[in-house]
């Protein structure tokens, strides 16, 4: 195993380079590892970059009686979701576009046991198959191919900083250039030669579909299609994105090289969660960039609270605080104050409970417990998926 600069994934792949040995025999030293999976696709059979894009999965609805699906007398389930074929710049084409890339299933089997199914059903008249319960083809969907070269921007050198985490961005404001030629996240060095197998585990690691290799700096960035990186929203400045229209034609001159992964996009615009290896360190620098903020671990795990709903908290707890006060009750921590008539409801059981497993549940424990939730109107169905 050879080290990056970055706390990052785990990974068992020897790769060649100055790294420290253990007494085993491997190679290791640090606090950072990748190992390789990716495949390239160096093709030029196609118009340009292409990608699926899944959508998320909706209800869990039965197959009607007499349909195709509904195999005789047993009750099956199934989630469906839109699959759409979209261009680099998130402009919408015609499926052939895509047909030579690994298309996602447009349904996955579900329980009705496990999810609440509504009383209506579904005849499913697809030419899809749905029977099957895999997501993708195994490891189709961790290849990249090569987009093109483009300029180095105005005022951008390599190997000016030694942390990976360059923050230059996040106060970029100018829609007229590209901030770091269009590859806004990380500036990843290593020990040894920088490949494209290398910066792609990287990046994609991170959620970041686009990378790029600057001289033997990796770096990262992220397309229109990658909306859960752009927080279901448009980027805040054009600045932020690939100039696609600077491409070089001579490949032959390539300052700035960069690749992509090629997908497909799942939940409306999502790298595949087994594909990335995030934690919290991340997040918060992935969404300072793409915020223009500095941002807290707290408010990366509760979100900003918008201004008028925090004085509205902080004014109810300054009263809460002069009522108890005036009372002369001390404030313990487990002290829930309740309006309603039945009180907070703490530690009330749940009373639904049977000994039968439910549909697509393991028949394994003496007793399940059942509790029903439903979601507001509001939530949409790539809210619920994740």
């Amino acid at each position: 195993l050879c080290t990056i600069q970055l706390l990052h994934a785990a990974g068992d792949q020897d790769l060649s380079g100055n790294c420290s040995t253990n007494e085993e025999g491997r190679k290791t030293g640090g606090n950072a590892f990748i190992q390789y999976r990716s495949k390239s696709m160096l093709s030029k059979d196609f118009e340009g970059p292409v990608s699926w894009v899944a959508g998320p999965f909706g209800d869990c609805i039965r197959a009607c009686p007499g349909s195709r699906l509904a195999f005789g007398k047993k009750k099956r389930a199934f989630q469906k979701r839109e699959v759409k074929c979209y261009s680099l710049n998130a402009e919408q084409l015609d499926d052939h576009k895509c047909e030579h890339l690994m298309k996602p299933r447009k349904y996955k089997r579900c329980h009705c046991g496990v999810l609440s199914c509504p009383k209506e059903c579904s005849d499913f008249d697809e030419d899809d198959d749905p029977s099957g319960n895999s997501e993708f083809g195994e490891s189709r969907d961790s290849e990249f191919e090569l987009v093109g070269c483009f300029p180095l921007g105005a005022g951008d050198v390599t190997g000016e900083t030694e942390e990976a985490a360059d923050f230059k961005c996040r106060d970029w404001t100018d829609d007229s250039a590209a901030c770091r030629s269009g590859l806004p996240f990380y500036r990843l060095q290593t020990n040894h030669d920088m490949t494209p197998e290398l910066c792609f585990e990287f990046c994609i690691g991170a959620g970041l579909d686009l990378f790029g290799l600057v001289g033997e700096e990796c770096r990262c960035g992220a397309s229109l299609l990658n909306k859960d990186v752009w927080r279901m929203a448009a980027p805040r400045t054009t600045g932020l994105l690939l100039p696609l229209a600077m491409q070089l034609p001579d490949p032959e001159v390539c300052p700035v090289r960069v690749y992509r992964w090629i997908g497909p996009f799942v939940s409306g615009g999502a790298v595949p969660e087994h594909l990335q290896m995030l934690h919290v360190g991340n997040t918060i620098y992935v969404d300072s960039i793409v915020s223009g903020t500095d941002i807290s671990e707290e408010q990366e795990e509760d979100g900003k609270i918008p201004a008028e709903l925090l004085q509205k908290f902080e004014a109810e707890d300054s009263a809460l605080q002069k009522e108890r006060a005036a009372s002369g009750i001390e404030d313990p921590v487990w002290d829930r104050p309740c309006d309603d008539l039945d009180g907070c409801q703490a530690a009330r059981p749940w009373i639904e409970r049977t000994a039968t497993a439910p549909d697509g549940m393991l028949s394994e424990w003496d007793t399940y417990v059942m509790v029903r939730y439903k979601f507001d109107t509001d939530v949409d169905d790539t809210r619920k998926e994740a």
